[in-house]
């Protein structure tokens, strides 16, 4: 049967719609609306995932000149529990653009008790935000953003920095203290970067480093921002890490042109590729009876899951065709504090399903009728033990879900 959830308002394009989120069950597992944002803007376009540290939800939210619709507002936005508007930052018109503002890193960078938020933005600065929204810190950057700023502890020293890139390959190592903030270092990494930068023990030598994927292949710095070896490879656009926390090198797996490939931590050799006739964009390594697993969506509408050792695919399922196949990178969570994750898939009709991970099986789908341009972001929000799944919609909508595992 189709169970029609809360409704929820959306602008699209010049006309106000009334659109309602579905939840489409069988009397088994099912996706339950938690709550929709007041944040809807004149245009489909938003396409930088939500931020959050599970407390405090923080969502990119623009409104750049497109198809005839005028400049509105760019601004970042904090939701409250039921996804109201508790405060907002506006990045000024004149930069108002589909980029204005990156994904957020949401974390305690002072040690106060209260998360602070870092953003790239148009301004071409790394900006810093207080939990209350004010300004704590602004940066120069050389360019705009693309992939979330990273947080993680770089030098050693037991406490965590901030980590940040531009569309252009610049990169920034930042201390954020309690009024003020230190630039540890600066690079140009010499090629376009999009992913998120990883903080950890990428080459297995007991000391983190940062790992960065640019257009080039894969590039690894030390604590104090050399370079310790640069991997071969273009137009990385989406990327991986499994092992950074262990005390076995890393395992670094990317998505570019046509192919899955995965590169070896200790010196950026490339251990294996896989070759697709569709682009793929990978987003999590899971298990499978033992097994690490890659999972990765590709632009042809299916979803695939390649041994982490090998590369071989363990299965494939295909969830979209036509213009709903260009879905983003998949992710796994445990929605239901089983203790097991689930995978989550998004494709771009609005579509939100979540898969078993060992099998590809559609377990349950929740559909609204906007489209989805980028990955969903998994936190347990509500401290229930099981996480959300907060979806980033092109109206400017945040909605999110709640699984039932109807067991």
């Amino acid at each position: 049967m189709r169970r029609r959830t809360v409704a929820a308002l959306a602008v699209l394009s010049v006309a106000l719609l009334a659109v309602a989120g579905v939840a489409l069950t069988t009397g088994g597992p099912e996706l339950r609306e938690r709550w929709v944002s007041d944040t809807a803007r004149d245009t489909l376009a938003n396409h930088h995932a939500v931020g959050t540290d599970g407390s405090v939800v923080v969502a990119p939210v623009n409104v750049p000149e497109r198809d005839g619709v005028p400049i509105g507002e760019c601004a970042l936005v904090s939701l409250g529990d039921g996804g109201e508007t508790r405060w907002r930052y506006v990045v000024p018109e004149s930069v108002c653009t589909p980029h204005a503002l990156t994904e957020p890193a949401v974390s305690d960078l002072t040690d106060d008790g209260r998360p602070e938020i870092a953003v790239v933005t148009t301004e071409r600065e790394l900006l810093v935000l207080d939990a209350d929204g004010a300004v704590h810190t602004r940066l120069p950057m050389d360019n705009y953003g693309y992939g979330a700023p990273t947080v993680g502890d770089i030098d050693g020293d037991g406490t965590e920095e901030l980590v940040a890139s531009d569309i252009g390959g610049g990169a920034v190592a930042v201390e954020v203290d309690g009024n003020s903030s230190e630039v540890l270092w600066r690079t140009d990494l010499g090629a376009s970067t999009f992913p998120t930068p990883v903080v950890g023990d990428i080459d297995g030598d007991g000391a983190n480093e940062t790992l960065f994927g640019t257009s080039d292949g894969p590039v690894l710095l030390g604590a104090n921002g050399t370079v310790e070896w640069r991997g071969d490879g273009a137009g990385i656009a989406s990327m991986v890490v499994d092992g950074a926390s262990t005390e076995r090198p890393a395992d670094v797996f990317v998505g570019r042109n046509g192919e899955v490939a995965a590169f070896d931590g200790r010196n950026g050799s490339e251990r294996w590729s896989a070759t697709f006739e569709a682009n793929p964009r990978v987003g999590a390594v899971g298990d499978i009876d033992g097994d690490r697993v890659v999972y990765a969506t590709l632009t042809d509408g299916r979803v695939v899951a390649l041994d982490a050792e090998s590369g071989d695919v363990r299965w494939t399922v295909r969830i979209s065709t036509g213009d709903a196949a260009q879905h983003p990178a998949p992710k796994l969570g445990d929605l239901d504090g089983d203790g097991t994750e689930e995978l989550v898939v998004l494709t771009n009709d609005g579509t939100v399903s979540v898969l078993d991970p060992v099998s590809g099986e559609t377990r349950t789908t929740y559909e609204r009728d906007v489209p989805v341009w980028v990955y969903p972001t998994i936190a347990d929000t509500d401290g229930d033990g099981s996480a959300e799944i907060l979806v980033r919609y092109g109206d400017g909508r945040v909605v999110s879900l709640a699984y039932d595992s109807g067991s």
